[in-house]
């Protein structure tokens, strides 16, 4: 033989993780790093024969796996979404791959340039239903947006602040009134509006935020269509205006970070439920325990069940009002008791709601650090160097 054949097989190293397999495999993709042999050999130890890669080991499998199955790239379930996508940017499987396996999981993937392409065929009702859903769509959808939060919180503050007793049913208090109402008709036209521009009216009534809208606008239907200005007091000053507070969820819709807080607020109902259910349960197990331990003294504020559970509510969600407390040895034990329940009660959902959050956060925010330091390909390359000596 002339010349030294490249084995059919290869060998990975990855952080004490031995992989192997064809190489044959690799080349099915060779615009990525190990489907590159100029970029793969800078990995390679002619000592042991072995890539030496150090980086995660469970990342890897699926990584491989990509190759194997010939382009089916699927997280561990176990790996974080922004961790496994890095791993996926370092072996360069492309951003078609990493934003297919995304968009299967849910996970946003912005195209900005797509999406500015196609702008120009879109109908004029798909227009307007961007102009509404997508404030960063547009230089005029973004003063809209501004506008319009500016209006929502004016008025929200104008409901409150007529309440004060120095307005009463002055002339302040009626310029107030009407610009309160009228400017209702905003939201009521920009209801409309989406209402005639949505792509689906069965999912517009559906959603939550639609549903927000219409309570939202509630009191100005009402306003309308009750001419009796009596009727108009009573109903639509002391009830139905209480639905127009509502309006400030506009601001979630718009800021991701509020978006979040609501979408797993949502998501955690069933968890909210079991806390409460454990809370009714716990206070009034200890809350009639505490009650027979004070019944030794006649003068402890606890003279019945309920005061019980209400100091044991108090103690359980670390309230402390101190309107009750109890005054026998044995009652301060079964309080002290109830206040180290209460510190499980607060730390086991506090486990589920970490895991919902850090799910949602990764599935609205893009990781993009990755892209955003200039000097990390110089970094890799010194660990490189680094991990041989």
């Amino acid at each position: 033989m002339l010349g030294i054949q490249a084995p059919r097989r290869v060998r990975f190293n990855i952080a004490g993780t031995i992989y192997e397999t064809f190489l044959e495999t690799l080349e099915r993709f060779p615009s990525t790093l190990l489907g590159d042999s100029l970029r793969r050999v800078d990995f390679f130890d002619s000592n042991t024969n072995t890539y030496y890669i150090n980086h995660s080991a469970i990342a890897f499998d699926a990584i491989l796996f990509y190759y194997q199955s010939n382009g089916r790239l699927i997280r561990p379930p176990h790996v974080p979404m922004e961790i496994f996508e890095e791993e996926c940017v370092f072996y360069d499987l492309g951003t078609k791959a990493i934003g297919n396996m995304k968009a299967k999981e849910g996970y946003e993937f912005d195209d900005t340039e797509t999406t500015l392409t196609d702008f120009r065929k879109l109908t004029k009702f798909q227009k307007l239903w961007q102009f509404f859903e997508e404030p960063t769509s547009s230089l005029a959808a973004q003063i809209y947006l501004l506008i319009t939060l500016i209006i929502t919180t004016t008025t929200v503050m104008i409901d409150c602040f007529v309440t004060l007793a120095v307005y009463g049913h002055s002339d302040t208090f009626r310029v107030l009134d009407y610009v309160s109402n009228y400017t209702n008709f905003i939201f009521l036209a920009e209801f409309f509006a989406r209402l005639i521009s949505t792509p689906s009216k069965p999912k517009f009534f559906k959603s939550t935020r639609n549903i927000v809208d219409i309570l939202a606008i509630l009191p100005l239907i009402t306003f309308i269509a009750i001419t009796d200005e009596r009727l108009q007091n009573v109903l639509f000053h002391k009830v139905f205006r209480l639905f127009r507070v509502l309006r400030l969820t506009l601001w979630a819709r718009y800021f991701r970070s509020l978006k979040m807080v609501l979408e797993i607020l949502s998501n955690c109902v069933s968890d909210i439920l079991m806390l409460i259910l454990f809370i009714a349960i716990a206070s009034t197990l200890l809350g009639t325990i505490t009650y027979y331990a004070e019944l030794e003294d006649k003068n402890s504020p606890v003279s019945s069940v309920p005061d019980g559970m209400w100091l044991a509510v108090q103690t359980i969600v670390t309230l402390g009002y101190g309107d009750i407390i109890p005054v026998t040895v044995i009652g301060k034990l079964f309080t002290a008791l109830t206040a180290a329940v209460g510190a499980l009660t607060v730390i086991l959902p506090l486990l589920s709601l970490e895991e919902k959050y850090i799910d949602i956060y990764t599935k609205m925010f893009r990781i993009k650090a990755i892209h955003l330091d200039p000097l990390k390909p110089f970094k890799k390359s010194l660990k490189r160097m680094s991990d041989r000596k």
